[in-house]
């Protein structure tokens, strides 16, 4: 899977933050200058994907959930969000284990200049664990430069 850094929202981000709330991504994509008169952008002919990886298994000492989405706005200062699209619906915090990999496909239809990842932790908050990277690609294969399954680190 191509990973560029200009498309990524999330690096190992924490998602332990003691409370019940939305974190937003540490990166914001801008997609340019729109031209003149024009509030969206086409994304193109080629499909892209929105891929968030869970790095670290979260816990909770209640019954959190957790949900991801992109989302967009003509600024960049995000006062007018509009979703572009969900991952995941509110799962429970069980389910947000390392390793869990959420794709799913952008729509072509026109999208705002400014883009950005919101992460919800909802019912309560997560009491440790949970780190997610977000990032667009238009290959969300499934290849890694190192066996996945053996527990060794991909960091240099």
């Amino acid at each position: 899977m191509k990973i560029d850094r200009q498309n990524l929202f999330s690096t190992a981000q924490a998602l332990t933050s003691g409370a019940t709330t939305t974190l937003t991504s540490t990166d914001v994509i801008d997609q340019g200058e729109l031209a003149t008169g024009n509030l969206y952008r086409q994304l193109g002919a080629d499909p892209l994907y929105l891929v968030t990886i869970i790095e670290s298994t979260a816990t909770s000492t209640g019954s959190a959930t957790f949900s991801a989405k992109l989302v967009g706005d003509s600024a960049s200062s995000f006062p007018n969000t509009a979703l572009i699209v969900t991952q995941a619906s509110a799962v429970a915090v069980a389910s947000v284990t390392a390793g869990l990999m959420y794709v799913a496909p952008l729509p072509r239809e026109n999208t705002e200049r400014f883009l950005r990842m919101e992460y919800t932790m909802g019912t309560s908050p997560f009491s440790a664990g949970g780190a997610v990277t977000s990032f667009l690609t238009n290959e969300p294969g499934y290849w890694y430069a190192y066996n996945k399954n053996s527990k060794e680190s991909n960091t240099f």
